[in-house]
């Protein structure tokens, strides 16, 4: 199951806060072990924007498609 699924039924599903938090918890760590590849796409989509290359006929994928919005963490409550 895709870690947009598994929060989008976090939801539905019935259990604790607890038990929500740590799954939460499990998809963050999840998701953090794909960090090197998202790095590695920011840094070739520099490479293409400073090349001028507005069109890639090889893919329909856009980097604003592929990136995380900013807003995804949330910064702890003080």
């Amino acid at each position: 199951m895709s870690c947009d699924v598994k929060v989008a039924s976090l939801g539905l599903q019935k259990g604790s806060l607890e038990d929500h938090v740590a799954m939460l918890q499990s998809l963050d760590s999840e998701v953090t072990e794909y960090r090197p590849q998202l790095d590695e796409l920011e840094r070739v989509n520099q490479e293409v924007q400073e090349a001028l290359v507005f069109d890639n006929p090889h893919t329909p994928y856009t980097m604003e498609v592929s990136s995380p919005p900013t807003h995804t963490r949330p910064t702890p409550w003080r």
